[in-house]
């Protein structure tokens, strides 16, 4: 708290030449703006403590927030490499499909060409298979 001598800045006024009446606004004015307006050496000091207090809870926030999103990527990159072995295995167990598919229709005789026919054995079976 400041200590504002109101009584002994309004003698030095009136000691300037100012009537007590302006020495009394002058006066009035300064004091209001000590009481309000002005910080003190505390106030100062408050404010920088608070600065610093809040300084250290953002940093710590960030720092908080940076390893969740550290945590958050390795999970999302877990469920990927879960997502890709699983495609990747759903791949290759179709392909074993279509090859055995393929290997079992290969091994299939294929309907012969008879001179009777005219050549048509194609036409034959596939309007037989609808």
């Amino acid at each position: 708290m400041l200590i504002f001598d109101t009584f002994d800045y309004a003698k030095k006024l009136q000691r300037a030449g100012l009537t007590e009446e302006q020495a009394s606004v002058h006066v009035e004015a300064l004091r209001t703006l000590v009481e309000h307006d002005l910080a003190t050496k505390q106030d100062i000091a408050n404010v920088q403590r608070d600065i610093a207090e809040l300084r250290k809870e953002t940093q710590q926030s960030i720092e908080s927030l940076r390893k969740e999103t550290q945590q958050s990527i390795e999970s999302l990159r877990k469920e990927t490499r879960q997502g890709i072995e699983s495609l990747r295995k759903e791949t290759d167990v179709k392909l074993a499909e279509l090859k055995f598919r393929w290997s079992r229709k290969s091994r299939q005789p294929k309907p012969r060409r008879s001179s009777g026919s005219l050549g048509c054995w194609w036409l034959k079976e596939r309007l037989l298979r609808h």
